[in-house]
């Protein structure tokens, strides 16, 4: 297993470059690639070379400090990564799953600003991601882009500092999960599981269960919600058009009915509800 290092060799910064790589070849089954933060940054420009990276590597590591961004907008880079990619700097990267896909993505930013605008891994594909993690940066999932599951947040951090921003056109295939942060979905997900953060369906539905342990949900489409579990925090259904229509709503705890906005109006229909204490 070979670990190359990007480092630009002066001549072009396009990823199929095999001067470009301190092992002088381009990475491949099983390598560790790494971009550090003292090299510059692949060929961003629109005609750019960026689908040079098309082997199923063990872990592609975008490492602490480095800021450049890797490809652009309409202009992706392809990564066949049946490992893990692991992205802790501050830049951004535009990415496409290959056809192995990429099996787990943590996203990891360390130093710099992170805001709900910041998008250091944007997605667009039509491949699938297997798992997406986010314990601190922004995360843009594309028209296409497709993830299995979702996990959000992490008790070590900041509860402000992940985002994640689901657009239309992206297909999440299981479920979601939140420690933390704030995620804007445009999209329905099948199953939410909510411990602390916001969490706000723009757009879509939770189309089988909504699990709500902690933090905040924000339910600003009407619609049908088949099953709503609710133990704790709060669950808004106040906001946005549309009335929402929950065919089972499971209570857990007195204190659940206190902190849902919305219960016993016009706003609301539950078909059946079910105290659980």
């Amino acid at each position: 297993m070979a670990v190359p290092i990007w480092k630009y060799a002066g001549v072009n910064r396009n990823l199929d470059n095999t001067a470009n790589y301190t092992t002088g070849a381009i990475p491949t089954t099983g390598d560790d690639a790494l971009f550090i933060s003292d090299n510059s940054a692949p060929n961003s420009g629109p005609n750019a070379n960026m689908t040079g990276l098309t082997n199923a590597m063990a872990t592609v590591t975008i490492g602490d400090g480095y800021t450049e961004s890797i490809g652009g907008a309409g202009n992706h880079a392809v990564l066949e990564v049946s490992g893990k990619l692991v992205m802790k700097g501050t830049g951004t990267l535009w990415l496409k799953c290959g056809t192995d896909g990429i099996a787990k993505c943590v996203l990891d930013v360390i130093g710099g600003s992170v805001t709900p605008s910041s998008k250091h891994i944007s997605l667009g594909t039509t491949n699938t991601m297997a798992l997406l993690f986010i314990k601190r940066g922004g995360f843009t999932g594309e028209n296409g882009a497709v993830i299995t599951s979702w996990k959000m947040g992490s008790i070590e951090v900041p509860a402000s500092d992940a985002y994640l921003t689901l657009d239309a056109g992206v297909t999440i295939s299981t479920d979601g999960m939140m420690w933390g942060g704030l995620v804007n979905a445009n999209v329905n997900v099948p199953t939410l599981h909510i411990h602390d953060g916001e969490y706000n369906q723009l757009a879509g539905l939770v189309s089988t269960a909504l699990h709500l342990w902690g933090g905040q949900v924000n339910l600003k489409v009407g619609g049908t919600y088949p099953a709503v579990h609710f133990y704790d925090g709060i669950l808004d259904c106040v906001q946005g058009g549309g009335q929402k229509v929950i065919t089972n709503a499971y209570f857990y705890t007195r204190r659940a009915l206190e902190q849902f906005r919305g219960y016993k109006t016009p706003l609301v229909s539950i078909g059946t509800e079910h105290y659980m204490w």
